[in-house]
């Protein structure tokens, strides 16, 4: 389970050099702090057991089911912060609502992967290693899309969520 993250974090660093282009430039000042909102999620799952792709219920799919406010999925905020370091740190929040009105929250070592003018790409994993998120930031839009990879002893799959910065 550990080896095949390890395995998928060259491939990360990969595509985010892909997506740098040639130069890896920024322009103006960095920003040193992003606070982001997450609005979306979509997930799939491949479940051992029934050697399936599922949804967030556990049921068969065949495509990705999006989920906007469903308790189903935990929406999860993003604060970026030391985002003009090479080593930023990412803290996860889960919403109130999910606990009570009391925001949880962890906080990752994040990687820079790539950055250019207008994109940041952010990398990390938690501490038993079998889950890898990357963060593909668009500066000028103040947008994010965050990729969850995770393998685990029932299933592996990845989860897609999209967010707006400020």
């Amino acid at each position: 389970m550990q080896k095949l993250l390890t395995k998928l974090l060259p491939l990360v660093v990969a595509t985010g050099l892909c997506l740098s282009g040639a130069q890896n430039l920024w322009a103006g000042d960095r920003p040193t702090l992003l606070k982001c909102r997450s609005n979306a999620m979509t997930n799939r799952d491949f479940l051992f057991n029934r050697l399936q792709w599922v949804d967030a219920e556990d049921q068969p799919a065949v495509t990705f089911i999006t989920h906007l406010d469903d308790l189903t999925m935990e929406l999860r905020d993003k604060v970026f912060s030391r985002i003009d370091t090479d080593k930023p740190t990412v803290r996860s929040i889960a919403r109130g609502k999910l606990f009570g009105d009391k925001d949880e929250f962890i906080d990752f070592k994040g990687t820079i992967v790539s950055r250019t003018d207008d994109m940041l790409v952010i990398g990390w994993q938690n501490p038993q290693r079998n889950k890898l998120w990357t963060a593909a930031i668009q500066l000028k839009h103040e947008i994010a899309i965050v990729t969850q990879y995770y393998n685990g002893a029932t299933s592996f799959g990845v989860t897609v969520e999209t967010l707006t910065c400020r």
